[in-house]
C-alpha cells in the first residue's frame, strides 16, 4: 500500500475516485483540481538578473526544471506526489507544463496542503544539482552555463483557475566590475578577470543550500564586466581581481578584510584606475530587488 500512498494524486482520476490518506478509504470528489504552475524569476527592472544585456530576464522556452512536489507542509520523500524530480518544461509566458502522463493533482484531505520544491537546470541526481562555471564567460553561452536557481512553496488546495506562482531566486554570486579613469573617462580594459574562485557549486534540492568546489580558477569576466561564481569566502588580502587596460597596465585589487560572497546577491565594484593605485566602491545588493547592503571605499593593490 505504500506505493498506492505514494501515488494518491494519479490514480482512478478518470472516474473521479481518489484514495484520501486514509489507504482503506474511497472518497467521491465532483471537482478534481490539478496542480498548475507558473515559473518566474526574481528581478528588478535596473538589474539584468540571468545573463548579460542580451540575454532574457526570464526563462527561455523549452528549458527543464525538476520539480517535486509533496503531500502536506515539508519536504517528505515518503510523502511525494508522484515521484521526485518530474521534469517540466517551462513556455516563454513562464507556464510550466509536466510529462502527458505526470499531471499532480491537490490532495483530497483537509485542506490538499503542498510542498514544492524546484530547481534549473534539471539534474539527474535525485537530491543535488551541480554547475560548474565557464573559466571565460566572455559570451553569453558560457556566462549561462553558470546559472543555478531555486524555488519553493507551499500552497493549498484551490478551486480557481489560476497557477500556483514559483518565484525563482538565484543560488549563485554574481560580480559586476565597473572601470572609470580619474577624472570619470570609461577606461577601456582589454581584459578583466577574477581571481583563484572555486568553480562548482552544489545545490541541495531540499533546502536551497549552495556549496561551494574545486580547484579554484581564474575567470575572464563578460564584456560588460560580469561574472557568476558559486557562493564563497575569499581570505582577507587575496587578490579578488585584475584588470589589463588597452595601455597595457594591470591592476589587481585586494580587500583588507575577508569577503562573504552570498547566493542571490549581486556585488558591484566601481574601480578608479590611474597610474598608482585603484581606488574600489563596492556596493552590494540583491540580485531580485533594488536593497543596498552596504556601500564603502576600499583601496586595492596596484
Amino acid at each position: 500500500m505504500n506505493m498506492m500512498k505514494k501515488n494518491i494524486s494519479y490514480i482512478l482520476i478518470g472516474t473521479g475516485l481518489l484514495l484520501s490518506c486514509n489507504d482503506k478509504e474511497i472518497q467521491y470528489i465532483n471537482d478534481v483540481v490539478p496542480i498548475q504552475l507558473q515559473g518566474t524569476i526574481s528581478q528588478s527592472i535596473a538589474d539584468e538578473t540571468r545573463a548579460a544585456t542580451t540575454l532574457y530576464n526570464s526563462f527561455y522556452g523549452g528549458e527543464q526544471i525538476d520539480v517535486s512536489i509533496y503531500n502536506g507542509s515539508a519536504v517528505d520523500a515518503n510523502k511525494v506526489i508522484g515521484k521526485e524530480n518530474i521534469v517540466y518544461t517551462i513556455a516563454d509566458d513562464g507556464k510550466m507544463t509536466p510529462p502527458t502522463d505526470m499531471q499532480p493533482y491537490f490532495p483530497v484531505t483537509a485542506n490538499g496542503a503542498v510542498t514544492i520544491r524546484a530547481s534549473y537546470p534539471k539534474s539527474e541526481n535525485p537530491t543535488t544539482t551541480s554547475v560548474t562555471v565557464a573559466a571565460d564567460q566572455t559570451s553569453d553561452n558560457a556566462y549561462k552555463q553558470g546559472e543555478l536557481l531555486w524555488a519553493t512553496l507551499n500552497a493549498t488546495r484551490t478551486t480557481g483557475t489560476n497557477a500556483l506562482q514559483l518565484l525563482f531566486h538565484h543560488r549563485m554570486s554574481k560580480i559586476i566590475v565597473k572601470l572609470t579613469s580619474r577624472n570619470g573617462v570609461p577606461v577601456l580594459p582589454t581584459t578583466v578577470k577574477l581571481l583563484q574562485f572555486k568553480p562548482t557549486a552544489t545545490l541541495t534540492k531540499s533546502t536551497g543550500a549552495v556549496a561551494a568546489s574545486g580547484n579554484a580558477i581564474d575567470i575572464v569576466m563578460t564584456t560588460n564586466g560580469a561574472a557568476m561564481v558559486p557562493p564563497q569566502t575569499i581570505a582577507a588580502n587575496t587578490p579578488i581581481f585584475e584588470i589589463v587596460t588597452a595601455q597595457g597596465d594591470i591592476a589587481r585589487y585586494s580587500s583588507p578584510t575577508a569577503l562573504v560572497f552570498k547566493p542571490d546577491y549581486i556585488y558591484t565594484y566601481d574601480v578608479q584606475v590611474d597610474m598608482r593605485n585603484v581606488t574600489v566602491v563596492s556596493t552590494i545588493t540583491t540580485w531580485g530587488g533594488n536593497t543596498t547592503y552596504t556601500n564603502q571605499k576600499l583601496e586595492g593593490d596596484s
